[in-house]
């Protein structure tokens, strides 16, 4: 699944990284929600059925 969305993602002009595809296969294998301060993950969010939690200032 995450050479999937690796591919989906290149053929769209999103690049990104091996493990952020990862991150985001396994997020959505197990319908967790993904926190990350990563913008790339905004990115991925418009071709990816991915669910993003932004978290608080620190």
């Amino acid at each position: 699944m995450g050479a999937q969305f690796f591919n989906l993602c290149r053929s769209r002009g999103i690049q990104g990284s091996n493990t952020d595809f990862l991150i985001c296969a396994c997020s959505v294998k197990w319908r967790l929600p993904i926190l990350s301060k990563g913008k790339d993950y905004l990115g991925y969010k418009e071709l990816l059925p991915v669910e993003l939690l932004q978290p608080r200032g620190i």
